[in-house]
């Protein structure tokens, strides 16, 4: 025979939506709650779709004019990613964080390259402005975000995140937007051969050295 003692029983209790559970939530009233939580997720909604827009930008420009990934850069990429997520390419989400580090390096090679064309002065309020965009995205309040995130926006790596959010912000005040029909469509990126440049110097070191072909003027010379 089996004994089977139960210590309590307990019941989930799905409290009343109104006045009384906003002001718990530290509202004012239900309206007021209401009201907040609107705002915030309309402004979720809003940058996300500026994330959207920023990608659909560097999808564009790839499929416009694609190029080859170099493949050393990539594989210090993955090499990183596998690295800090404690995985190898047996993991089943492997191919997965390939595919990101390629989305990855496509799109810093493209904001690189269009930093040289479009120079972005990033001002204090521009600061202010991305450090609440991030703080959206993440679903975090301006001063969590910027408690949890203290070394990373003092970083140059965050003023270049920024340069490139404006960056691309300002190319989407120039492009016209419209809704997806069905699944997005990435491009195919096409990872360049690999040509270790070791190689390459020891064989021109094994190749004989190549004489010049005596010209018509060293030859009458030396046949006086």
């Amino acid at each position: 025979d089996v004994t089977i003692e139960i210590d309590a029983i307990t019941k989930l209790i799905i409290p009343e939506i109104d006045d009384e559970f906003a002001k718990d939530m530290d509202f004012e009233n239900l309206e007021e709650m209401k009201a907040k939580i609107g705002e915030e997720l309309k402004a979720q909604v809003e940058h996300s779709n500026y994330e959207a827009q920023n990608n659909a930008i560097i999808n564009a420009l790839f499929k416009k004019k694609p190029f080859k990934i170099p493949p050393m850069t990539l594989k210090s990429i993955i090499d990183d990613y596998a690295a800090s997520l404690h995985i190898d390419e047996n993991h089943p989400l492997y191919n997965y964080y390939v595919n990101e580090a390629a989305n990855y390096l496509v799109r810093y090679l493209i904001v690189d390259s269009l930093r040289e064309k479009i120079h972005i002065e990033v001002s204090e309020d521009m600061i202010n402005e991305f450090i609440e965009h991030r703080a959206i995205l993440s679903n975090s309040s301006v001063a969590g975000y910027k408690e949890k995130n203290e070394d990373y926006i003092k970083s140059d790596n965050f003023i270049r995140d920024a340069q490139d959010y404006f960056l691309l912000r300002k190319i989407a005040e120039t492009c016209t937007f419209i809704e997806p029909t069905g699944e997005t469509e990435y491009p195919a990126y096409e990872i360049a051969p690999y040509e270790p440049e070791e190689e390459e110097e020891q064989d021109n070191q094994d190749k004989p050295e190549e004489q010049e072909e005596p010209s018509e003027e060293n030859v009458r010379k030396e046949e006086q």
